[in-house]
């Protein structure tokens, strides 16, 4: 096993989930760039908007864990902490994203909303919050 392996890390929004393999010291920013290329590569089979722009898309850190909510990851939650690790993401972190296009982005609540498997409707789609 090498020194430092690479995390994996479940992006979930709505019903999509995309699993990424990054090195620990990945850069917010690469993590944005790769999600966009992702999203704009594959938009024709999901079930989400394609985003315009690479800050079009944001991000949701675990808040609480019942039920898993999330908090928006913003350039405050960021001050000092440059990399995926130093944000305290480890392997098999959960993260939330949203596609905010522009124009759209005053109508954005600000919640994650994350659709998790479930026996009944109620529990198949929860909206998180800031």
């Amino acid at each position: 096993m090498p020194p430092n392996p690479p995390l994996t890390i479940t992006l979930k929004s709505h019903t999509t989930t995309l699993y990424l393999l990054l090195p620990a010291s990945t850069p917010l920013a690469t993590l944005t760039t790769t999600l966009f290329t992702t999203l704009t590569s594959s938009t024709q089979h999901l079930p989400l908007p394609a985003p315009t722009s690479a800050s079009s898309l944001k991000f949701g850190l675990p808040k609480d864990t019942t039920p898993l909510t999330f908090q928006h990851l913003d350039e405050t939650t960021l001050k000092g902490k440059p990399t995926l690790s130093s944000m305290g993401i480890k392997d098999g972190a959960i993260l939330a994203f949203e596609v905010v296009n522009e124009g759209e982005g005053e109508g954005w609540d600000g919640e994650f909303r994350v659709a998790w498997p479930g026996d009944d409707e109620e529990s198949q789609s929860q909206s998180q919050g800031v």
